[in-house]
């Protein structure tokens, strides 16, 4: 009896494995925006959420180094397009620029996006 219910459960398993078809599951599908967005801006508003989602995962992956942003990946690593990422770099370079003179500081806003604002002026008292 034991023979039988252990050929029945091997039997069992094999078939539920042969049926199984594997469906494989992007967890980063490729995101794009067509069109040039620095010239016209309006498509990232249309795309607002294809835009936050390549800036969400792209910030995962920037390092803040010294004030600064830094980033050693490409556009194939975080499966964006070119321009889309292109355009979010270019931001973070534009950033870099600003914290350079050493007047301005980084910081994480309530949905945790980084920005970048002045430093406080201290009175002189």
């Amino acid at each position: 009896m034991k023979n039988a219910l252990l050929i029945l459960l091997v039997l069992l398993t094999v078939n539920c494995t042969q049926n199984k078809k594997i469906v494989k599951v992007d967890p980063f599908p490729f995101l794009e925006i067509e069109g040039d967005l620095n010239e016209n801006p309006l498509l990232l508003w249309q795309n607002k959420d294809i835009y936050m989602e390549a800036q969400y995962r792209m910030e995962k992956l920037v390092k803040i180094d010294n004030n600064l942003f830094e980033w050693d990946f490409t556009a194939e690593d975080v499966r964006v397009s070119k321009n889309l990422f292109d355009y979010i770099v270019a931001g973070w370079k534009s950033y870099n620029e600003r914290l350079e003179t050493g007047l301005y500081e980084i910081y994480k806003n309530e949905c945790n996006l980084y920005f970048i604002r002045r430093k406080p002026i201290k009175s002189k008292e």
